[in-house]
């Protein structure tokens, strides 16, 4: 009788220490098997577009004006979420920047829905900030006139676009 216990107390410690040394294995494995990759790609929401990025007047009359110009830009918002966007013109001469003194400048701008036919006129923007919602599409028309004497050299005049977070 005394065998016959002991025999089954070694079936069972056996078949426990089994289960659990089944249960170890299967707990690393699902561990490992649990694992997965998720790759994502970041996409910028705001894309411009337009007739070049800005300007460029080359070998004007030494001592002439050069009185106004206009660029157009269109600003595409992709995103899912309202944008402030700063806009601020300068001018170059002879490869250094300068702003504010010497220009005036207007921006304009009218908003669509993207995808959707829109005609719409263009209203003046106060201050240097546009905010474009969610899918919509500015059309942006920078105004500028030079108040200078003009030298001899190379003069451009640019606007630069960006986002206020």
């Amino acid at each position: 009788m005394l065998s016959n216990r002991v025999n089954k107390k070694k079936f069972w410690t056996i078949l426990l220490l089994g289960v659990l040394m089944l249960g170890g294995i299967n707990a690393g494995l699902i561990t490992y098997y649990n694992q997965y990759t998720a790759n994502f790609q970041v996409i910028q929401p705001i894309s411009v577009s337009g007739f070049g990025d800005n300007y460029i007047f080359q070998n004007a009359f030494s001592g002439g004006t050069f009185t106004e110009g206009t660029l157009n830009k269109f600003i595409q918002n992709d995103g899912d979420f309202e944008i402030d966007l700063s806009l601020t013109t300068s001018y170059e001469e002879n490869g250094l920047s300068y702003s504010g003194e010497g220009i005036e400048v207007t921006y304009e701008y009218y908003l669509c829905e993207i995808g959707a036919a829109c005609l719409a006129d263009f209203q003046e923007l106060t201050g240097e900030v546009l905010t474009l919602p969610s899918q919509y599409i500015a059309t942006l028309r920078t105004s500028y006139e030079l108040s200078l004497a003009l030298e001899s050299g190379d003069y451009s005049v640019k606007t630069t676009i960006e986002a206020l977070f």
